[in-house]
């Protein structure tokens, strides 16, 4: 398991998952110990108020490709 942050409570951020033969990036939410408790079921669609919320989203974005994808079928990442 690929943490991000020290977990202190449920939280959430952005990864790759992998459905059948497509990635998309989608919401994930763990738990207070850092375990995935559900994925959004539709790859995020990006918009915001401003560019400025749209590069913020995208720069979380981009730095989670760094992780492991996720395989929706058990939740668990990929090797």
């Amino acid at each position: 398991m690929t943490q991000i942050t020290e977990p202190s409570s449920s939280y959430w951020n952005y990864r790759v998952v992998k459905t059948g033969e497509m990635v998309g990036i989608h919401e994930v939410h763990y738990d207070s110990e850092g375990y995935i408790q559900f994925i959004s079921a539709e790859a995020v669609n990006l918009i915001g108020d401003s560019i400025e919320d749209l590069r913020g989203d995208l720069h979380h974005m981009e730095a989670n490709l760094v992780l492991p994808i996720i395989d929706s079928r058990t939740l668990k990442e990929m090797e």
